[in-house]
C-alpha cells in the first residue's frame, strides 16, 4: 500500500518522476503556461496538450511555519512556500529548523524515501 494515491493521472506520473528524483510539472502546449500541481488540462485556456518539463528545483523561501502535531511525518515539522526559479510556488516540507529560516533564503529540492520505493521532495537551504 503506498503512503499517497495520486488522484489522476498527472499525479501519478509526478509521483513516478519523484522516484526518479526528478521533480517535474506541466506546460501548456497551446499557452505556454507552467503549472504546479501538474495538470491534465490548462486551467489557463482549458487546452488538454500539456507537456511535462523538469523544474531546477532551486529557488527562494517565500513564507514558513511550523506544524505542532504531524499529520504525516515527526512533529514539529517546518513547511514553506517555496519560489521556484521557473515561477511557480510549492508548498514544500523544509528541511532546517524553523530558526535556521529566513523570507527570500535560498533553497534547494531533495529527494527523501518515507518507504521502500516512495519518494517525495522537501528543500532545504542552499549552500
Amino acid at each position: 500500500m503506498t503512503l499517497i494515491e495520486p488522484p489522476d493521472n498527472a499525479a501519478r506520473q509526478f509521483f513516478e518522476h519523484l522516484g526518479q528524483h526528478r521533480l517535474m510539472t506541466t506546460r501548456c502546449r497551446s499557452c505556454g503556461t507552467l503549472h504546479y500541481p501538474p495538470r491534465v488540462w490548462c486551467p489557463n485556456c482549458l487546452a488538454d496538450d500539456l507537456e511535462w518539463i523538469e523544474l531546477s528545483g532551486r529557488g527562494q523561501l517565500a513564507a514558513f511555519s511550523t506544524q505542532e502535531q504531524g499529520l504525516r511525518f515527526s512533529a514539529p515539522d517546518v513547511l514553506g512556500l517555496v519560489d521556484l526559479e521557473e515561477g511557480v510556488r510549492i508548498l514544500s516540507l523544509i528541511a532546517a529548523t524553523y530558526e535556521q529560516l529566513r523570507v527570500g533564503q535560498p533553497v534547494s529540492v531533495e529527494f527523501f524515501e518515507v518507504q521502500p520505493g516512495e519518494v517525495l521532495h522537501r528543500f532545504r537551504p542552499a549552500r
